[in-house]
């Protein structure tokens, strides 16, 4: 009977070693592009379906580097990025519409949604909730070491789209779909400014908008406004006061010049714009 038992125990030890190595042996036939297409939906699925930003610190390689339309960024700003968007949009959901892994390279293209029920929290102030759904295509390049961590990423989305959805900019030929506070536009007129982003940039001007150099030449109608270039490529603001639809502020630039400026901003659009030395 012992002899029976041990004859048991040792089949079922002889089956578990053959399905143990059987898994090691699919493990081990995985290729590389197909290990870094996995890493690449842990990504997608835990860090923003999962709502766990922080998994980017097991998958990023140091010195990771992300390049955005929003501008260049690393492995914190790209935490702090989704984190805001999954606090902001807790029911988020990535449908994959292609995926392509070759070599070194993931590409994935994929359809947000999600319902932006929550403030939005971004680095030119808080975005308030619409309480509507929020879609919008998102395509995103990973770059892989040979260790299976990214290195780099190239992403792209339709930001117009994105800002209207989240009622900062009113969509075309139609309203804005929430209020927008004065500030929250000039903030979003400089982060458009220093992120390269002229066409969001131009669309916060209103048709009939004025802009007033400190020299007193006026630009009158939002086709002048837009052919005037300041030529500063990198601008920070500060000392920002809003009294009403006014908003008054000091703009620094790359080179060290400072201005005091004020704008008036109705309807989620600069009306008019004054610079001052």
């Amino acid at each position: 009977m012992r002899l029976s038992k041990i004859g048991k125990l040792s089949s079922w030890l002889l089956v578990l070693m053959c399905v143990m190595g059987y898994a090691t042996m699919v493990i081990a036939q995985q290729s590389p592009e197909e290990i870094n297409r996995d890493v690449y939906l842990r990504i997608v699925r835990e860090g923003f379906e999962g709502g766990n930003p922080e998994v980017l610190r097991e998958l990023y390689a140091s010195g990771f580097a992300a390049h955005t339309p929003n501008g260049e960024g690393n492995l914190e700003a790209s935490i702090a990025t989704i984190s805001g968007i999954v606090a902001a949009m807790p029911d988020v959901t990535m449908t994959e519409e292609l995926l392509i892994a070759s070599g070194d390279y993931v590409f994935g293209r994929f359809i947000f949604e999600g319902t932006f029920t929550n403030p939005l929290m971004t680095p030119t102030g808080e975005i308030p909730p619409t309480g509507q759904t929020v879609r919008y295509v998102i395509e995103s390049t990973h770059r892989f070491n040979e260790d299976h961590l990214s290195v780099e990423e190239w992403l792209l989305w339709d930001n117009l789209s994105l800002l209207t959805q989240l009622g900062v900019l009113p969509a075309p030929g139609g309203e804005m779909q929430t209020a927008e506070d004065p500030e929250s536009i000039i903030r979003l007129f400089y982060q458009f400014n220093n992120a390269h982003d002229t066409e969001s940039q131009n669309a916060l001007w209103a048709e009939e908008a004025s802009l007033t150099l400190p020299d007193g030449s006026v630009f009158q109608g939002k086709t002048e406004v837009l052919s005037f270039n300041p030529g500063h490529s990198q601008i920070e603001i500060s000392d920002v006061v809003v009294n009403g639809n006014t908003v008054q502020w000091v703009s620094n630039t790359g080179g060290g010049a400072s201005y005091h400026l004020e704008a008036v901003v109705e309807d989620g659009l600069i009306q008019a714009m004054t610079i001052n030395p």
